[in-house]
This record gives structure tokens, C-alpha cells and sequence, in this order.
């Protein structure tokens, strides 16, 4: 058997852009249904993709080169259940997740052999599914954000989970929407449902990582200070007329005044005693913090193995929480090895993607904005993983293809001369964003 370690074109595999855009785009529905239909379908690009490689009797490592730090944190995520407290739920729970290395393995093999096309239809799509999606619970109910145990059931946790994709595709949004003459119209309609999409979902991560995600894209997303001043201006311009629209349709009591109530309600945390139930509205979250604090201080180097948190908390305290922040996950669970490899991500990560914005072959280039939009889009879902769980956020390990296959696509860029400079000519729409 053959082992491919470049991208030519008798070594590429079958086309699947299909699989990466159903995936991504059916990520939002399957939550509904305890992603039952995404695991189906990552199952059967697996059987595919293992059936081409006995026919072709070829494997494609490139990815596994590529981004080695990156694998290794999958291998950690196996390696904690030497070690785990509860071995049997830690074996069942990285099984299940290995659906995400698989994920990124496409991903990031599509985005090495330049396939791009399938990533843009499936970001400008998602703000229009999900959008869908929140109108039909609020007909049905009167609000996404789960208010009754039925609607619980039903809802889960939709209404934190929809924002947090969108939230990281929003800046690729700004990104198409400025770069792309066709469809620009559709890529404003994706920024606007997002913005309306975040208003309605009640959260208060959600409120807050949109004001840093559109901040960082004037700022990121420009080359001068006044000019990003001034696209800061315009969408500040647009975010005001949406909240307008929002609450003169929906209520204010239902949309932004539901958040404002529940920031006055917000708890600091105290992490020296555990939380009591009488505490206002953040139990959950106050215990989380507290107990993640115990669980690194009682197993620092080795953690209590992948996803032993929940039943950790539930055993002690009663109450079955799960892990929102990246650090209690990866130290906590994984220990100090899985925390090593995350922050070798991480650092690596920024460094590829602002050396990749930062190449003076790509400035004022369509790519120039692409590796703007990674490098926002990253920081907002590292931001996001301090206060929700995103190790299962699709859009995080697109992000982290992108990053790891930004030296060879730059190199590929400028061979084959496809860091086009912008259209001079743009639609009114483009030309207002872009000055």
C-alpha cells in the first residue's frame, strides 16, 4: 500500500465536499436530536473513505503531518482512560467524540488540496437553517431559551449551542460578504440573521462574544485606524437599527431585557466554598467553577479522564453539570498532558493564521480577509470556551484546519497566482463596508 505524503492529483481522494457540507450544515439539527443523524452521516464518509483506500491501496497522511499537535490531543483524550476515574464512562464518551478527529481530518484535507467552495455555502447557509430552526420553537413556545421542563426536552440547550457556531462564522461572513460580488446579498442576509439570531437566543456569552467578534473585525479586518473606525461606525449603525427591529417585533421583556435581567443576576464566583441552591439563578455554572478548582487540585498532573467531570460533580453535589470552560476540561479531565498539547495548539494556532494574514504577498487580498476572519474567528471561540463547552463546536475544527494549512495553501496561493487582489468594482453594499 501506497502512502501519499504531497496533494497531486493521482493521490487526491473522492470528492468529499458533500459529506463536509452536510455535516456542517446538519450539525445544527442533529443537537435536536442528540446528533444522532451527524454521527450517521460522519459514519458513512468513514466507510467511504476506507473503501477508497482498499480500492486505490493508497493513504493520505498530509493532514496527520500537518497538524500533529493536534492528533496528539485526540491520542490524549484515549490515553486518560489509564488513569480515569470512571474508565467505562471515559471509553464510551471518547469513542463517541472521535467523530471530531474525523471531522477535522476532512476538513483539513480538503482545505490542504484547496476546496474551499463547500465551506462557503455551508457558512452562508447556516445563518438561514438556524434562523429556521429558532423561528418554529418560537411559534411554538414564545421563546428559543428553554422556560418549562417540556419545553426542555425538546429545546435543550439550542439556544446557547446555534449562536456559538455562528457567532465563530460571522467574521468569514464579513469576510465573503466583502470579498464576494455574486452573492453578497446573501452574505449580508447570513450577518443580519446572526445579529437577530444572538438577540433572540438570551444569552449573555452570546451578547458579549458578539460585541468582540464584530470589534475584531473592524479592527483585524481593516489596515488603518480610520478606516476601521469608520467601518466600526457603520456597523454600529446596523446593530442598532437590528435591536430596534428585535425588540419592536419580539418585546423587549423576551430579547434584550431578558439578558440585561440576567447579568444583574449574575454571581461571582466564590471558589474557597462550594455554592448553595439559594443562590440566585447561577447555580449550576458557580458549582461548576468550584468543582472544577477541587478536581485540579486533587489530580493536577493526571486529571479524572475525558468526560469524568459530570459524574464527578453528580457524586459529590448531587447535580449533573457539565464542564463550560476550556481550562477545567483540558486540566481537569485530561490533566497536565492534555493542557500542555491544548496551549501548543493554541499559541501555534495564532502564530500560523496572523503569520498568514500578516504575509505582505496576501495584503489586500482575498485571502488577506480569509486569514483575518480564521484568526477573529479563533479568538472568539477560545473567548466562548471560557463560558461554554466548544470541544464539540464544529466551527472550532474548521477554524483549526484552516490555521494548519495556512503554510501550505499560502505557498500554493502565490505559485498558482489565486491571492486575487479585490474587484474594483464592487456592489453598493460591498463598497459600504469596504470604503
Amino acid at each position: 500500500m501506497k502512502i501519499s505524503l504531497c496533494k497531486t492529483e493521482q493521490d487526491q481522494l473522492p470528492p468529499l465536499d458533500l459529506f463536509a457540507f452536510l455535516l456542517l450544515m446538519i450539525y445544527p439539527i442533529a443537537l435536536i436530536t442528540q446528533l444522532k443523524i451527524f454521527y450517521i452521516i460522519g459514519l458513512l464518509t468513514v466507510f467511504i473513505v476506507f473503501l477508497h483506500t482498499l480500492l486505490a491501496r493508497k493513504i493520505n497522511v498530509c493532514s496527520f503531518l500537518c497538524a500533529k499537535s493536534i492528533y496528539l490531543f485526540f491520542c490524549v483524550v484515549w490515553i486518560s482512560y489509564k488513569w480515569a476515574l470512571y474508565p467505562k464512562e471515559t471509553l464510551i464518551r471518547a469513542a463517541i467524540y472521535m467523530i471530531f478527529p474525523w471531522f477535522f481530518w476532512l476538513v483539513h484535507t480538503l482545505l490542504l488540496s484547496g476546496k474551499r467552495k463547500w465551506l462557503k455555502l455551508a457558512l452562508m447557509s447556516l445563518p438561514y437553517l438556524i434562523f429556521c430552526i429558532y423561528i418554529i420553537f418560537w411559534i411554538k413556545y414564545g421563546a428559543v431559551r428553554a422556560t418549562s421542563y417540556v419545553m426542555k426536552e425538546e429545546v435543550g440547550s439550542f439556544s446557547n449551542t446555534a449562536p456559538a457556531i455562528l457567532l465563530a462564522s460571522l467574521p468569514y461572513l464579513f469576510c465573503f460578504l466583502m470579498t464576494d460580488r455574486k452573492r453578497w446579498l446573501l452574505y449580508l442576509g447570513g450577518v443580519t440573521l446572526t445579529i437577530l439570531i444572538v438577540f433572540m437566543s438570551g444569552g449573555r456569552a452570546a451578547y458579549l462574544m458578539l460585541l468582540l467578534a464584530l470589534s475584531s473585525i473592524t479592527i483585524l479586518m481593516r489596515r488603518d485606524l480610520i478606516s476601521g473606525l469608520s467601518l466600526l461606525t457603520k456597523i454600529v449603525v446596523i446593530l442598532f437599527l437590528l435591536a430596534c427591529v428585535t425588540v419592536s417585533v419580539l418585546g423587549y421583556k423576551k430579547t434584550i431585557g431578558q439578558v440585561a435581567l440576567r447579568f444583574q443576576q449574575t454571581e461571582v464566583p466564590q471558589l474557597e466554598d462550594a455554592p448553595t441552591r439559594g443562590e440566585v439563578g447561577d447555580y449550576g455554572r458557580l458549582l461548576m467553577y468550584y468543582a472544577g478548582l477541587q478536581v485540579i487540585k486533587q489530580h493536577p498532573l493526571t486529571g479524572i479522564g475525558f468526560y469524568g467531570f459530570s459524574k464527578y460533580v453528580e457524586e459529590i453535589f448531587g447535580v449533573s453539570v457539565i464542564s463550560h470552560n476550556i481550562v477545567f476540561t483540558v486540566w481537569g479531565e485530561l490533566g497536565l498532558p492534555g493542557l500542555l498539547v491544548f496551549f501548543w495548539i493554541v499559541i501555534s494556532g495564532f502564530v500560523k493564521l496572523w503569520r498568514a494574514r500578516a504575509s505582505k504577498e496576501l495584503v489586500k487580498s482575498e485571502e488577506f480577509f480569509f486569514y483575518s476572519a480564521s484568526f477573529i474567528s479563533f479568538g472568539v471561540l477560545l473567548t466562548h470556551a471560557l463560558f461554554r463547552p466548544q470541544l464539540t463546536n464544529p466551527l472550532l475544527y474548521v477554524v483549526l484546519a484552516v490555521a494548519f494549512s495556512t503554510a501550505e495553501q499560502t505557498k500554493l496561493n502565490l505559485m498558482t497566482h489565486r491571492a486575487f487582489p479585490l474587484p474594483k468594482s464592487r456592489m453598493p453594499v460591498q463598497r459600504y463596508f469596504l470604503g
